[in-house]
């Protein structure tokens, strides 16, 4: 994320979040998760990739401000599209790109089951990212592990979790993302990584 020193927060209570179709499943769980104590902003659109995601979220912050939190649920349609790349930019560049400002960011991981699906590597390119920048700024960066998550579930449990498209979480996929978010939201700050709810 940026190197132009230690980044301020024109709301520091208000907490952004970016994503698709997941955001929008998720967004009734974590509307009632969230302390009233914090402003949330959802910038989601349906079948948005991470490009298209960016610009919105450009407007937004050119709009609004700079957020104490930048919550960040994106790479689904990516991975769906199959995308290869051999060389260039990371995929979630753009974003910590529009993010450099931003006090604390929140990455969820995309599950790799996409990438099996597709035959492509992008889920996974994007999880090493994320790894690779919670590494590097570890009071900035937090993350929330939803591949990490859905790997850990025995067979007969990923349909609790996952709706039959095998994309979009369940009301109860969309409990388990509300409260990780809350917790790597409260994490931020800290460097020390949050503890991911059971399943």
């Amino acid at each position: 994320m940026g190197a132009c020193g230690t980044p301020r927060a024109d709301d520091p209570d208000r907490v952004v979040v970016l994503g698709d179709s997941i955001t929008a499943l998720e967004q009734p769980s974590l509307s009632a998760a969230v302390p009233a104590t914090r402003t949330l902003d959802y910038v989601f659109r349906f079948g948005i990739d991470i490009a298209g995601a960016t610009a919105l979220l450009r407007d937004d912050l050119a709009t609004k401000g700079t957020p104490g939190v930048l919550v960040v649920n994106l790479g689904t349609n990516d991975a769906l599209r199959g995308r290869r790349s051999a060389t260039g930019p990371t995929p979630l560049d753009p974003v910590v790109g529009a993010a450099r400002r931003v006090p604390c960011v929140v990455l969820t991981t995309v599950s790799q089951r996409l990438d099996d699906r597709t035959g492509g590597d992008v889920a996974a390119r994007i999880n090493t990212q994320i790894a690779a920048l919670a590494a590097r700024r570890p009071t900035r960066v937090v993350v929330v592990d939803w591949d990490g998550f859905l790997r850990s579930l025995q067979a007969s449990e990923v349909g609790v979790f996952l709706q039959r498209d095998g994309i979009h979480e369940t009301e109860a996929g969309a409990r388990w993302l509300a409260e990780a978010d809350l917790r790597a939201i409260d994490a931020c700050g800290s460097g020390i990584p949050p503890v991911m709810p059971p399943g």
